[in-house]
């Protein structure tokens, strides 16, 4: 019963978070001008991110490394955009702090961001430590869900959660210097 209840509690979660994927998706982006389109579309994301050790529900008790990388496209943004960083102590399924460094952005060579399941939001930096920019990955997705309905225990289980997908909009500003 207990799990039956845990199910229904995930699937419900992720229909949610799904709503605003699906208007997300259909509002149509505009690439370019210091906006770069990351790891395809919430409908159809193409990035990938990587966890060393599994996230759980339990905070870790050491740092995880992870690898975040995709398609780009829009100006300034390289054809590969990749996030190299570590996710503190603490992190969690639910809430993760990260920082790390930037490849693929001109200009940008650092972010820092939380998350509280499944929003995330970054700010990007400059090698001279300006703020120039910020993105906000989308992991809620048809992706995440799947998982879920696989293995609805997934960050319950030892193994937790390893890899999933994302898509993002990374956003410069205007006078960034980027």
């Amino acid at each position: 019963m207990r799990y039956r209840l845990i199910t229904v509690a995930l699937l419900s979660f992720g229909a949610a978070c799904l709503a605003p994927v699906a208007t997300a998706a259909s509002r149509p982006q505009a690439p370019g001008n210091g906006v770069c389109q990351w790891g395809g579309t919430p409908a159809a994301p193409t990035g990938t991110v990587t966890f060393s050790r599994g996230l759980t529900n339990n905070p870790s008790p050491y740092p995880i490394s992870f690898v975040a990388t995709g398609p780009a496209q829009g100006a300034p943004c390289a054809s590969t955009v990749t996030y190299k960083g570590e996710l503190v102590a603490g992190s969690s399924c639910l809430v993760q702090q990260f920082e790390g460094t930037v490849e693929g952005v001109p200009g940008v060579t650092r972010f820092y961001g939380p998350g509280v399941t499944p929003n995330v939001a970054e700010v990007l930096w400059n090698g001279a430590g300006k703020v120039v920019g910020a993105d906000t990955p989308t992991v809620a997705n048809q992706n995440l869900l799947q998982q879920v309905l696989a293995d609805p225990t997934i960050c319950q289980s030892p193994g937790g959660y390893t890899r999933g997908k994302f898509s993002s909009i990374i956003s410069l500003f205007a006078n960034s210097g980027t």
